[in-house]
């Protein structure tokens, strides 16, 4: 296999993953900085994160969410662990980049408004 890329058991699936991003995918996703995400009761979580999490069970993936229309980020402050222990990355994100969607993007129930 080629140095880059490594094959293990992820919830019981074997799956390849790129070694340099192995464990990383909540420091990347947008959802786990969103405060529509309720990854503990489904039922109130994300209409986007539902289907995406779906996918992933059905096909055994992992995917980070990178660019969101209904993304509301967090009140916390949130660190990043992986880049220098001191959450350089995602302050350097909040401070750099004007990403956030502008308009009346939300979630009622099921749908997205």
């Amino acid at each position: 296999m080629n140095k880059i890329f490594e094959k293990y058991k992820h919830h019981g699936n074997e799956v390849f993953v790129r070694k340099d991003l192995k464990g990383k995918h909540r420091d990347f996703c947008l959802c786990f900085r969103c405060k529509n995400f309720n990854i503990d009761v489904r039922e109130e979580n994300c209409y986007i994160a539902n289907i995406i999490y779906d996918t992933c069970v059905k096909y055994k993936l992992v995917l980070p969410v990178w660019e969101c229309p209904v993304f509301e980020k967090k009140k916390e402050n949130i660190k990043c662990i992986h880049c220098d222990g001191k959450g350089w990355y995602w302050e350097q994100l909040e401070k750099n980049l004007n990403f956030l969607p502008t308009g009346n993007f939300g979630r009622i129930g099921n749908e997205i408004k």
